[in-house]
């Protein structure tokens, strides 16, 4: 088997493999012939309560498309003779933004970076906002591009009082905008921002579908794009916490899924977009801004997007991938993700919004409302259904079309954990390890009971003490 051969044929088994043991385990060993006809209501109730599993549907049919597309090629620079970065001599500038708590995982990734954009004889500058200021120890020196370590006043209040991240990301748009026009030699439409989280490490293979991007959507010859591609979990600690390392596989089966097939068959942020590996021209993002009031202060990236797409802004894949880090503990997942699902009701449903933009993202979080129920759901069939009582309501044909869409989110789990070890430098049976244990636990459907407790997390808070703040994750 060729080379390129291996991994595709690895990538296509992550997929197939979940759903054939979900169909088995549930239409073979856990099906039960003596079908119960529901005759009260409480077995009605419980019924169609095992419909819910179809609630998100339109989530699993986007993963699975998505996917479709196959096993990205990763792109080297070192596979290529006669490499430059770009020869319309555009400009990078790789943005950071950190509240300035994590200023470890801060230095480290601003470190790493800095040696693959000096390796590939990148043009660049790098920018790193902070609420608090970052001590002399960690920071980093210049090389061959500039940096730029931006404090921001607390009195600083943009025009609609926007906070957190968004607050951040404005006032920082403001500070590269007084530099520009200082700097008469520097040309908007050759600057291009990448926008990063503060543990975030971009990659080879990333600087390489970056030049190809930009090289693609000129500013001078296009109107520009916004693009985003594939985020791994491996670049500090991955494996040390099986658990956790399995939950946040689906993030990475999520990028090469929905988002990826949104990005390059749509070139619409349908479903919003991350807010970390943001490619986008200096000029767009001048244009759009992130002072766009309450509603985008927990989600600000997802409504940048859609303010985005009504001004007819193309998005696109971008080829490569950069590294980033899982939260140390469950319940900074479970934080995370509350504040992920909060923050989207608040785009979803912003009437300043076009309907048309944010239609899909209603279904989405409609479908994330209430699919939580699915795991516990699932478990209670499992173990007091059948193995209690040894009784089923569900009729065949339910049974099998739950095994697949059970069995291709799972796809989703064990294509992350697939592309995280492929990317990984590890022996080959941490990485057996790593891909077999994050598909147990979740035929266990602990990942995903996580993934409910954080709905639960976020409507508990949202009835009894709405969620005002904005977690920041230890990533130190």
């Amino acid at each position: 088997m060729t080379s390129r051969a291996k991994p595709i044929f690895l990538y296509i088994t992550a997929i197939i493999f979940p759903v054939i043991i979900h169909i088995y385990i549930n239409c073979f060993l856990w099906y039960d012939t003596n079908i119960l006809i529901p005759k009260n209501f409480l077995e009605h109730f419980y019924y169609y309560l095992n419909f819910i599993w179809f609630i998100p549907i339109l989530w699993v049919l986007m993963n699975f498309f998505g996917l479709l597309f196959g096993a990205p090629k990763d792109e080297n620079i070192q596979d290529f003779a006669g490499w430059t970065w770009d020869p319309t001599g555009s400009l990078l500038i790789i943005s950071y933004v950190s509240r300035g708590d994590n200023q470890i995982a801060l230095k480290r990734a601003i470190a790493a970076t800095q040696q693959e954009l000096d390796s590939a004889e990148v043009k660049y500058a790098i920018e790193i906002v902070t609420d608090q200021e970052v001590i002399r120890k960690n920071r980093i020196s210049e090389t061959n591009g500039k940096i730029y370590y931006y404090i921001i006043p607390d009195n600083y209040e943009t025009k609609t009082k926007v906070k957190y991240k968004a607050r951040a990301l404005q006032y920082l748009l403001e500070m590269r905008t007084q530099r520009f026009k200082e700097n008469s030699k520097l040309h908007i439409n050759d600057v291009w921002v990448l926008h990063l989280d503060e543990e975030s490490i971009i990659t080879s293979q990333l600087i390489m579908g970056i030049r190809n991007f930009i090289l693609k959507y000129n500013m001078n010859n296009t109107k520009g794009a916004l693009g985003q591609g594939e985020i791994l979990y491996n670049a500090y600690n991955y494996g040390k916490n099986i658990f956790i390392t399995a939950i946040d596989a689906l993030r990475t089966g999520d990028d090469l899924g929905r988002f990826r097939l949104q990005y390059k068959i749509f070139n619409k942020p349908l479903i919003g977009m991350h807010g970390s590996f943001v490619l986008l021209p200096a000029k767009i993002e001048q244009e759009i801004g992130w002072d766009s009031g309450g509603k985008s202060c927990l989600t600000e990236d997802a409504y940048f997007a859609l303010l985005a797409a009504e001004k007819k802004v193309k998005f696109d894949w971008v080829n490569g991938f950069i590294k980033e880090q899982s939260p140390f503990t469950v319940m900074d997942i479970i934080r995370q993700r509350a504040r992920w699902y909060t923050g989207l009701i608040r785009v979803a449903t912003d009437s300043k919004l076009k309907l048309a933009n944010r239609f899909i993202l209603m279904i989405y979080v409609f479908a994330w409302t209430f699919a939580w129920f699915g795991a516990p759901l699932f478990l209670f069939d499992c173990i007091v259904m059948k193995l209690i009582y040894d009784i089923r309501f569900f009729p065949f044909w339910a049974t099998i079309l739950t095994a697949i869409l059970v069995g291709l989110i799972g796809s989703l789990y064990v294509v992350g954990a697939y592309r995280n070890v492929y990317h990984l430098n590890a022996p080959f049976r941490k990485k057996a390890y790593i891909v077999f244990m994050t598909y147990v636990l979740f035929l266990f459907q602990l990942p995903m009971l996580v993934e409910s407790s954080s709905v639960i997390y976020a409507l508990y808070k949202q009835i009894f003490n709405p969620i005002v703040k904005f977690h920041i994750v230890n990533k130190n």
